[in-house]
């Protein structure tokens, strides 16, 4: 899971990373609709939720022909596997949970765009306080802890 830094992006000022490592780099990376970063107790995985939808960018890896990611989400909130989708590039595949704990999903890279602009979406995103009564009013999509590109 090595990152390459490209040039800085002189619209944001930042460097464009092909990977996200949370807790260790590519952060900066995670646009709209992110929470702050947490830690899985019973692992502890860095991570960080998203809401029903959550976008983040990467600079493409030349030659990258799939993107990886680490992923779980609020299985433990729901009566049903969670069943949610990404788009990459306007590509949209499904992207089903079935188990509460860390998994790697890997889909194919079917784009030639030098940018990968990435979307996780959770319709219906559950609340934890409607469950458990704990006060925490987030929706709670997915969790990310990593994505790659090979």
């Amino acid at each position: 899971m090595s990152s390459t830094t490209v040039p800085l992006d002189t619209s944001t000022k930042r460097p464009v990373h092909t990977s996200i490592v949370i807790g260790r780099h590519g952060e900066r990376q995670l646009m709209d609709g992110w929470h702050e970063r947490e830690r899985d107790g019973r692992c502890d995985v860095s991570y960080r939720a998203g809401k029903e939808a959550a976008t983040l960018e990467l600079a493409r890896l030349r030659g990258a022909k799939k993107i990886h990611l680490v992923l779980s989400g609020p299985i433990g909130l729901t009566s049903a596997p969670l069943d949610g989708r990404i788009t990459i590039n306007g590509r949209r595949h499904e992207l089903p949970l079935a188990v509460d704990s860390w998994v790697l999903r890997v889909y194919p890279l079917e784009t030639s765009r030098s940018q990968l602009s990435i979307r996780l979406e959770l319709p219906n995103a559950p609340i934890p306080d409607q469950i458990l009564k704990n006060g925490d009013a987030r929706k709670l999509g997915w969790f990310l802890s990593a994505i790659w590109q090979e």
